[in-house]
């Protein structure tokens, strides 16, 4: 099981507006695939993969008590909703298997399938750290050595490498 208190040392990538384009092709990618069921793959973008490795109802009183947090910025009463927990794979052309875990809020009179009634609160990113000049696991996707090249693989930002083959 997750350690709620080690993922929320991670930044959440809802806290910082200069995600919102990485955090939203996410989770657009994410949103035909509900119900999202283990192994679950999606294809977005120039060759990138989402793999679903699980996604489960939080219940633990004491694990919503310490995510609570999360949904305070949302102004969603934690009593109201239920939380999920996603936690996928993202593979792309310049590394693959970089850890993402996404909360979700559904309120309680809602149906956790239905991509409409899924609110994304947090999202966390842990990477390989095996890039070329990265020092061990990047937990902020900017610090990513290929940052530049995963904006251009998911169709979010211009070619790195110059080469005159800028986004459609």
């Amino acid at each position: 099981m997750t350690s709620y208190p080690e993922l929320l040392k991670r930044p959440n990538l809802y806290d910082d507006d200069d995600y919102e384009d990485f955090r939203d092709e996410i989770t657009d990618t994410l949103s035909p695939g509900f119900p999202l069921t283990k192994q679950l793959e999606l294809e977005f973008g120039a060759r990138c993969r989402i793999q679903v490795i699980s996604e489960y109802n939080i219940t633990a009183e004491e694990d919503l008590n310490i995510l609570a947090s999360l949904v305070d910025p949302w102004a969603l009463d934690i009593a109201e909703h239920n939380l999920f927990h996603t936690k996928l794979l993202l593979h792309m052309q310049a590394e693959a298997n970089i850890k993402i875990d996404v909360i979700w809020a559904v309120n309680k009179d809602c149906i956790a399938d239905d991509p409409h009634d899924r609110i994304p609160v947090a999202m966390f990113f842990e990477d390989t750290g095996q890039g070329a000049f990265d020092d061990g696991p990047n937990f902020e996707p900017s610090d990513n050595s290929n940052w530049s090249e995963f904006l251009y693989d998911m169709g979010l930002g211009p070619n790195p490498f110059g080469d005159g083959d800028e986004m459609d």
